[in-house]
């Protein structure tokens, strides 16, 4: 049976949290910006969103640094990822 698309980003979620609970160096910037999307954006896959995020601002750093209008030049990126982040 195919899985489907939610199924699979679960796994995959599910799998960086694993990752991240038993070596958060384990990540790379790009991986933990997925991470720390998943908490903002239920059930979809935002690592391109992340390697966006990563591109523009350079680290996990820059992307919290950046400001809400910034975010929002981000593709993928709304008003509640924003502000979340």
């Amino acid at each position: 049976m195919p899985h489907s698309d939610q199924a699979i980003a679960s796994g995959h979620r599910s799998r960086l949290r694993q990752r991240f609970a038993a070596d958060p160096a384990a990540l790379s910037h790009v991986e933990l910006l997925e991470l720390i999307l998943t908490f903002a954006v239920p059930r979809l896959d935002v690592a391109p969103q992340a390697g966006a995020l990563f591109d523009r601002f350079g680290s996990p750093a820059g992307v919290l640094a950046a400001s809400y209008s910034e975010l929002l030049e981000i593709a993928g990126i709304g008003e509640q990822t924003a502000l979340f982040l």
